[in-house]
């Protein structure tokens, strides 16, 4: 089932900590056809990855491989 309005809304809120900036950005990922692949696409955004940056420390902790946030 594709993933609705209010689960892309909230996805940006909990993933990327903000408000969508637009109803075209909405619309636009409304086309994932659930919520782990909008999940994944978000936290393999540059805006999510970027932000990863200032968590340095934790990351250099995780085990290599697939991503953390992945598993």
């Amino acid at each position: 089932m594709p993933v609705t309005r209010e689960e892309v809304i909230w996805a940006y809120r909990c993933i990327l900590g903000r408000e969508p900036e637009s109803e075209d950005a909405i619309k636009g990922a409304l086309f994932h056809p659930d919520l782990p692949s909008l999940r994944r696409a978000m936290m393999d955004s540059v805006e999510f990855l970027t932000a990863l940056v200032s968590v340095g420390p934790v990351l250099s902790a995780a085990p290599q491989g697939r991503p953390w946030y992945r598993r």
